[in-house]
């Protein structure tokens, strides 16, 4: 009964509901502490800790509900639980939102009776006393429950349930350490409920005349500078991580963390962020997950600014330097008092009195190897952040990429909203492909937009090497590897456009494995590629920065170039021969190929584009990217008419027939099929006319002209039987099939496609065993036999032969053969009963003819959704 009650309930009002919530406590964040806090509370709605919080609240309300009206109204609740339309009333929904959206008013003393008229909820019941008490329960169980969250519980209780203001201090304590339990949820989602806490009990106090303890900080030895930024945006894994990283023996055995990554990535605001986190809620924390002491060392030399970059005065470049520093931030004169040979001694003496964090930022511009050996022997309980460019093995590694859309789409706003600078949505997007999400990236083109600069200009500026936000990020980096194997791997790299792999790089660059590797190691400690599993890439910046160094040599481009096409050309035939059973592997070089075919054509490289399209069409057709496909068709139709090569041209007509025919455009198809064979037939080329037929044969089919199509077919499969080509053959009679189908000869049809089934055999000495090329012929034939036997009621061998036909889609890993085979599926789902089943599987095959535009399929499984709803209802 439970589970009956519980999936009653809609998702939309479950999100409604959930909104509610957040909405209610981010109003009191922005009441009590401001607009930051609000805005960090708000992501609980996308928090998912959260969102698994908020549906264990609602299973409770529905348990407590039946376990404790059972006593009351068995009948009633039985009732409820049978009716399907119970959550979807429109009463229900109003009356709970207003529950949840006034707490105070709502979720009185239980002891007293909340009761509200419900009219058209059980409409057949005469007492409708007994009704409205009995949703007037239910909804008051599902409002308490989820007012008790863990995560909104402390600011339900403090701020909407009667608590004596006398009886605030000691219940926020309580409230707070639970807060601090939830480790799942999201750490500046926290850390905001817990400053709303104090918020809301120190205004407790003072309402009760009472007394407040001082809001200012304990006495934490720090040197923190304060932030340049209002607010922190983003990041929120890396802080959960850092925090976690951060927590004392033997939560966490890691004493020193690592953050790196390109220069502007945003490594020296994180640190930052996370230590004055740490100073701010340090009353929010558990005693031994506090820092008593929090020293920032910074190594920083240049800063960019809108004005551009500028130098520091005081920088911290060796072990005295950060000595000194730590004898400033705890107060100990001994230490720069002490002889040279007892400093260290008495730093480590220092270090131990407290726990301490120490963040150390650029450390790459520290000259000293003394300092690596001060951070190896960091005594407990010490941790420490360092920030470099360079990334350093003795510690935990923490790399910052590109922010993600999301997060990097959110700081364009802040950003546009100090500045008063106003993008379209389609700018925003655009500023955040240029830049990668490299925020300092981000905040400087906006700041140069606030100046008066056109969104064009500041793009524009981007991609030039000598800006400065190019000299900021790279030159150093750049320079440091000037003239080696690093560079030379660098250079090639920025041909890529997406990622490669090591075979790739090392193939262009013609460098020994061990060079190769050795070379790649020292790109990424210098941030300047980054790996993902196998395969390496560079941020949008880097990328530009390094093209455009290429691009000034001229030779070396062009030898990177040609061994880059020879590489993809010998990569794409070898997965051919394989019939793209590698599909994953193949998609990984996806975008490299496209970039190759568009370098091609601008290059005029003809026969080589016409190469790549002709390999890269199987893959297209297997992901489905079908209007992609197209427009390639299109490209290596003009290719191969600049070629003056009337072969190809043929081809690429009746490759875009081929798609127009699925995505019913029968016309264009038809126009194209047409100029196909006029070519096809004056070139005396049969295997074309055999394959132009079979699509041309499909449209007269569609078109109902059954007996043209049957004549066209016979003449067809005549030509394959005299080339003695096997696959043809089994293509036309499978198309004779159909055209029987199609025209109600269902007998004649079964015998056409067994025809085709038993030549299947025959097929080896076209194609390995193990080669999927033209399973999809297959599965086609699987299908259509199956749907026979279904006519028949022949349920049994109906499913045997649907589930070959849709295991052999997958084989051929054809999206078209899948989703033509669920709903085949569906249909039997539907003929034997099994509604639910039938409707899953017609909205999968909903799925996949949406994204490949197969408009008339599409109708035909809606039509079958539509009789399984029917029935279930």
């Amino acid at each position: 009964m439970w589970s009956d009650i519980f999936q009653l309930i809609p998702q939309n009002l479950k999100q409604k509901a959930l909104d509610t919530l957040v909405d209610v406590v981010s109003d009191q964040a922005k009441k009590y502490v401001g607009e930051g806090v609000s805005g960090k509370v708000k992501k609980l709605r996308s928090d998912a800790a959260f969102h698994e919080a908020f549906e264990a609240g609602l299973s409770r309300a529905i348990q407590r509900f039946i376990e404790e009206y059972q006593v009351e109204d068995e009948d009633l609740v039985l009732a409820i639980s049978k009716e399907r339309d119970f959550f979807q009333n429109k009463e229900i929904q109003t009356a709970l939102i207003a529950m949840l959206k006034q707490p105070g008013a709502s979720l009185i003393e239980e002891r007293e009776e909340i009761l509200q008229t419900f009219s058209t909820v059980l409409p057949e019941r005469i007492n409708r006393k007994r009704v409205d008490r009995a949703v007037s329960y239910l909804l008051k169980c599902l409002a308490q429950e989820l007012w008790h969250l863990p995560e909104l519980m402390p600011i339900y209780s403090l701020q909407f349930h009667r608590i004596a203001a006398e009886a605030a201090r000691e219940q926020v304590n309580l409230q707070k350490a639970q807060l601090q339990t939830l480790t799942s949820l999201n750490v500046g989602i926290r850390d905001a409920l817990l400053t709303l806490t104090d918020a809301i009990v120190e205004q407790k106090l003072l309402s009760a005349g009472g007394t407040t303890d001082s809001p200012s900080y304990p006495k934490v030895l720090h040197n923190l500078p304060q932030p340049d930024f209002e607010e922190f945006i983003g990041r929120e894994k890396e802080q959960t991580q850092i925090h976690e990283l951060l927590q004392p023996y033997p939560h966490s055995r890691h004493y020193l963390i690592v953050i790196d990554g390109i220069g502007g990535i945003g490594k020296s605001a994180l640190a930052l962020e996370i230590a004055h986190q740490y100073l701010r809620n340090y009353n929010n924390l558990p005693p031994e997950g506090r820092f008593e002491a929090i020293i920032w060392i910074s190594a920083k030399s240049n800063l960019l600014t809108a004005d551009g970059i500028v130098s520091r005065r005081q920088i911290m470049r060796s072990l005295d330097d950060i000595y000194t520093a730590i004898a400033i931030a705890l107060q100990r004169e001994d230490i720069t008092r002490a002889r040279q040979e007892e400093q260290n001694e008495i730093v480590r003496q220092a270090l131990t009195q407290q726990r301490t964090l120490l963040v150390i930022d650029n450390f790459e511009t520290i000259d000293d190897e003394n300092v690596l050996s001060f951070l190896r022997e960091l005594p407990d309980p010490t941790k420490a952040i360092v920030t470099t460019r360079h990334r350093i093995d003795i510690a935990y590694p923490i790399r910052l990429v590109g922010m993600p859309l999301e997060e990097g789409i959110e700081l364009i706003a802040h950003e546009c909203s100090r500045k008063s600078v106003s993008l379209t949505e389609e700018e925003e997007r655009l500023l955040y492909r240029r830049t990668g999400g490299v925020p300092l990236a981000l905040v400087w083109s906006i700041a140069q937009m606030g100046f008066g600069h056109t969104t064009e200009t500041v793009l524009n500026r981007l991609g030039q090497p000598s800006s400065d936000i190019a000299l900021f990020c790279f030159k150093t980096a750049a320079e440091y590897i000037r003239g080696t194997n690093a560079h030379l791997l660098l250079l090639a790299l920025s041909i890529f456009s997406s990622s490669a792999s090591r075979e790739v790089l090392g193939y262009m660059t013609q460098l020994p494995e061990i060079d190769r590797d050795e070379g790649l190691v020292i790109l990424e400690k210098l941030s300047l590629i980054n790996k993902l599993g196998h395969r390496f890439q560079m941020l949008p910046l880097t990328l530009t920065y390094a093209n455009s160094e290429l691009a000034a040599q001229s030779e070396l481009e062009a030898s990177f170039r040609e061994r880059w096409i020879d590489f993809l050309l010998q990569y794409i035939t070898d997965q051919r021969l394989t019939g793209y059973q590698l599909l994953e592997k193949y998609q990984l070089e996806a975008p490299n190929i496209a970039d190759v075919i568009d370098w091609c054509w601008q290059a005029g490289r003809l026969n080589h584009l016409i190469t790549f399209i002709d390999e890269f069409d199987g893959f297209l057709w297997r992901s489905g990217d079908w209007n992609v496909l197209i427009q390639y068709y299109e490209l290596g139709l003009q290719a191969a008419t600049l070629l003056e090569d009337e072969i190809q041209q043929a081809k690429f007509l009746r490759m875009q027939a081929n798609i127009r025919d699925f995505q019913g455009d029968l016309v264009k198809a038809e126009q194209l099929l047409a100029d196909c064979l006029n070519i096809a037939k004056q070139y005396e080329d049969e295997y074309e006319i055999v394959q132009a037929v079979f699509r041309l044969t499909s449209i007269q089919t569609k078109q109902n002209k059954f007996d043209l199509a049957r004549s066209n077919a016979y003449e067809a499969l005549e030509i394959a039987q005299r080339l003695d080509y096997i696959p043809h053959i089994i293509r036309m009679k499978a198309r004779l099939g159909m055209i029987d189908i199609k025209d109600n000869n269902l007998d004649s049809a079964k015998k056409h496609f067994q025809e085709a089934l038993e030549l299947r055999v025959k097929m080896k000495k076209y194609h390995p065993p193990e080669s999927n090329v033209d399973a999809w012929l297959f599965s086609w034939i699987f299908r259509w036999l199956g749907w026979l036997e279904l006519k028949e009621e022949n349920f049994q061998l109906a499913d045997e032969y649907i589930q070959q036909a849709l295991e052999t889609a997958y084989l051929a890993q054809s999206p078209q053969d899948v989703a033509e085979t669920k709903r085949h599926l569906a249909q039997l789902q539907l003929a034997t009963g099994l509604l639910e089943m039938a409707q899953q599987t017609a909205s999968e095959a909903i799925e996949l003819f949406t994204k490949l535009g197969m408009k008339q399929q599409l109708q035909e499984t809606l039509i079958i959704v539509e009789v399984v709803q029917n029935k279930l209802n």
